[in-house]
């Protein structure tokens, strides 16, 4: 894990859900993860909630990571104002994007959200 970062999209399965065996393997969810002080605030919206936990173990990264999960660091992105609200079906994928302040209708798989996050750092 770099310390340096603070924020991270984490991809995952979903073995539970039948219909998500359609999305890539190991995108099937995604959860947004920020340190706060010296805990870890995690947003994990559900289809049917949105869970929100906080954990002070400061490997927590590396624990997601050597679950299978991945972890994609997040820098300072910048947020611009928007007069057109796209309407979308709010998914894990439409929830983490309005946190990150991505407008981009043509992201809504977790894969095509990393793929998006990701395209730079390569």
């Amino acid at each position: 894990m770099n310390d340096t970062h603070h924020q991270y999209v984490v991809f995952m399965d979903a073995p539970q859900k039948p219909y998500l065996k359609l999305l890539k393997q190991g995108f099937r969810h995604c959860a947004y993860v920020v340190k706060h002080n010296d805990d870890w605030v995690i947003y994990d919206p559900l289809s049917n909630y949105t869970d929100l936990m906080i954990s002070s173990d400061p490997t927590l990264i590396t624990r997601f990571e050597n679950a299978g999960f991945v972890c994609v660091p997040i820098g300072t992105r910048s947020r611009k104002l928007s007069r057109t609200l796209i309407p979308e079906i709010i998914t894990c994928v439409t929830q983490i994007k309005r946190i990150l302040g991505i407008q981009n209708i043509l992201i809504q798989t977790p894969h095509q959200l990393y793929t998006f996050l990701t395209k730079d750092k390569s």
